[in-house]
């Protein structure tokens, strides 16, 4: 059985609303040696009004004695900026909710 990474990777900005992005992607086996890396280039464009972004992608999937795919794609990934919340009022504490059973929840907050 494989696992993958949480992604790492880096951006640079290149205009007013524009920026490149490197992300890495690596994925091990049991004993935690390398099986192979993604690695996803993207142009990140922000929205006029700064609500959403467009995003072209490629992938480029490299194997763990460095044969690799070439770049794939493109894709594309769009997002709109969610809205900001502020906190609650709590229902009980964290504490309380992962209490004992297994480390199930004891109970289940009212929503």
């Amino acid at each position: 059985m494989s696992a993958s990474s949480d992604g790492v990777g880096a951006w640079a900005a290149t205009g007013e609303r524009m920026a490149s992005v490197t992300i890495v992607f690596h994925e091990v086996d049991e004993a935690l040696a390398l099986e192979s890396t993604s690695i996803a280039r993207v142009t990140v464009e922000v929205s006029a009004d700064g609500q959403g972004f467009t995003a072209p992608y490629t992938i480029e999937f490299v194997g763990p004695h460095g044969t690799a795919s070439g770049e794939l794609g493109p894709g594309t990934a769009t997002g709109t900026r969610i809205v900001v919340e502020a906190m609650g009022t709590p229902e009980m504490t964290f504490g309380e909710f992962f209490a004992a059973n297994d480390g199930a929840p004891a109970a289940t907050p009212a929503t």
